[in-house]
């Protein structure tokens, strides 16, 4: 098997450090900040496939292709929108944890993340709840990385969102072995 080209670290270049510093301080209280929005553009395609675009601040465009599976009326040329909709809720966690390790210059070797999804497939169903299961190997104290762990949560909007809505279950395992469970 060939070696990963991708460096997982959690290493930042000073460039984007300084944006991301900036960024955060805006967050703090007291600091003004306009509300901010995302924008989705959609349209049909072909099937069940959409062909959309995903609108970031600053001009940014990135499309991005919806599906379903043969088994509901789709070619399965693309994921599902469900699968969009925990993809993002679980990215923006995992973001905030990699925001907060970098700014504190944390020695976080590896984060990864498996987030799960449960809804109700009926007509006026819903999610019910979702679980991220995140896991965290360093050198840091496990108190560091508990505190790590109640920020990166208390900063995504997703998970602020769905803790409205729905059981929201976040395990963290440092090293190995459970460190805590966040609900």
């Amino acid at each position: 098997m060939a070696p990963d080209p991708i460096d997982h670290s959690l290493k930042s270049d000073p460039a984007h450090l300084a944006a991301l510093k900036e960024d955060m301080e805006e967050l703090l209280p007291g600091n003004a900040r306009p509300i901010g929005t995302v924008r989705v553009d959609a349209v049909h395609s072909h099937q069940l496939r959409l062909a959309s675009v995903c609108w970031e601040g600053e001009g940014l465009k990135f499309p991005v292709t919806v599906d379903e599976p043969p088994s509901r009326g789709g070619d399965a040329g693309a994921p599902a929108p469900l699968s969009y909709f925990i993809l993002g809720a679980a990215t923006c966690l995992l973001t905030q944890f990699s925001k907060l390790a970098m700014l504190g210059e944390l020695k976080v070797d590896s984060l990864s993340m498996t987030a799960r999804g449960h809804f109700e497939r009926k007509i006026e169903g819903a999610f019910t709840d979702v679980t991220y299961d995140v896991k965290i190997a360093g050198s840091e104290a496990p108190a560091t990385i508990e505190k790590l762990s109640r920020d990166a949560e208390r900063q995504c909007f997703a998970s602020n969102t769905l803790k409205k809505a729905l059981k929201l279950t976040t395990n963290v395992d440092y090293n190995g072995s459970h460190l805590l469970t966040l609900t």
